[in-house]
């Protein structure tokens, strides 16, 4: 945003409005003379802002850096405006310990706390730096100190925006009192998260990722891919992008040894193809020339097992396995946020026995090393 620590700032939500007095002598603003408006800027198709501008100002698009935004300007005196920018960095919102804290928003001196949340996802500061960066060439100096409310929303994609007021006192009471925060749903449904399951599509992230050491309820941070696609066709028989390894007339059985449990455990790493009409499999009888046996199941690494069903009529279970050729699924995120998912939900680890389905069909993702995954 403003200054060396905006230009970095990620997936926040900022809203400093307000200012102190105005410097001795000026005169009392126009905007303490005219009407409010009531105006709506959308920061994301998840959140937008609501506030009140003096009905006279003109919006104009303002940014510096990553930032960018809508400004609320008087027209007579530019020293008078009202920001409304986003940007977004994680690192910007987390403590050294990669916990959300509103208070690392800011690494200038100008800026001073006045209150922060227990959860220390909301706050207020006072900004004494008199510096906007988005005021008419030339102001080199502010002449108002900003009051400002900050606030942390992590999901579903971590967002930054500023809402900031520079005037007197009386226009900046009015637009801090009209500030609402208008976030889009940010948690799927069970259900929703149910049916990307049997999509294939729902991975899914624990937190904290050492169980072992936890001093909270773990939760499950659920995650839809983007920018790749699971295949979910075989589209040609002999599969171009596959290889086939074995045939199995009984997974549940054979693969889970009698219980079923393995066969359960794999359910996250098998990607199931329906063969498309181009794809027609071999007659029931034909001859694969497969092993029958599931050890070459078992050796496939996660993300490249895929599988496709050739039932008959005494085998309702057979499947035939295949590993993918220059093909695999992630199964560890490498950074944070991660830039091939967006979260969809978060969720206590018990909220798993609602829909007891999604405890076999939810694709798990690990952190690589030195990945933090922060508190949700």
């Amino acid at each position: 945003m403003r200054r060396a620590w905006m230009l970095s700032l990620a997936g926040i939500l900022l809203l400093a409005a307000g200012c102190g007095a105005a410097q001795p002598n000026r005169p009392v603003s126009r905007g303490t003379q005219t009407g409010m408006r009531p105006v709506t800027v959308t920061i994301s198709p998840d959140t937008s802002v609501r506030l009140e501008v003096p009905a006279a100002w003109r919006a104009r698009r303002v940014g510096v850096g990553d930032t960018s935004g809508t400004a609320f300007q008087d027209a007579k005196d530019p020293s008078e405006q009202v920001d409304v920018v986003s940007t977004g960095c994680v690192g910007c919102m987390q403590d050294k310990e990669g916990r959300w804290d509103v208070q690392s928003l800011f690494g200038s001196p100008d800026v001073h706390w006045t209150s922060v949340s227990g959860s220390l996802l909301h706050g207020r500061f006072i900004d004494r730096s008199h510096s906007d960066p988005f005021k008419a060439a030339g102001q080199r100096r502010d002449p108002f100190v900003a009051r400002g409310i900050a606030t942390i929303l992590p999901v579903p994609t971590s967002l930054a925006v500023e809402v900031e007021v520079w005037a007197p006192a009386g226009v900046s009471r009015r637009v801090l009192a009209a500030v609402r925060v208008q976030p889009a749903a940010t948690e799927a449904g069970i259900a929703q998260l149910v049916r990307w399951s049997r999509l294939h599509e729902l991975y899914a992230v624990t937190w904290p990722t050492d169980l072992a050491y936890a001093s909270q309820p773990p939760q499950q941070i659920y995650l839809l891919p983007k920018g790749f696609r699971i295949p979910a066709v075989l589209q040609n028989w002999p599969p171009k992008r596959f290889r086939p390894i074995a045939l199995v007339d009984d997974p549940p059985t054979e693969i889970g040894t009698g219980t079923g449990t393995l066969w359960n455990q794999m359910q996250t790493s098998i990607y199931w193809l329906k063969p498309a009409s181009s794809a027609a499999l071999p007659p029931a009888g034909a001859n694969l020339g497969l092993a029958a046996s599931q050890a070459a199941v078992l050796t496939v690494p996660p993300g490249h097992l895929f599988a496709v069903p050739w039932p008959s009529a005494t085998e309702p279970h057979r499947t035939i396995f295949l590993a993918s050729v220059g093909f695999a699924m992630p199964t560890v995120i490498t950074a944070w946020p991660p830039a091939n998912f967006r979260i969809v939900a978060v969720y206590p680890m018990t909220a798993a026995h609602e829909a007891p389905e999604l405890q076999y069909a939810v694709r798990p993702l690990t952190p690589a090393p030195g990945v933090s995954i922060p508190r949700p």
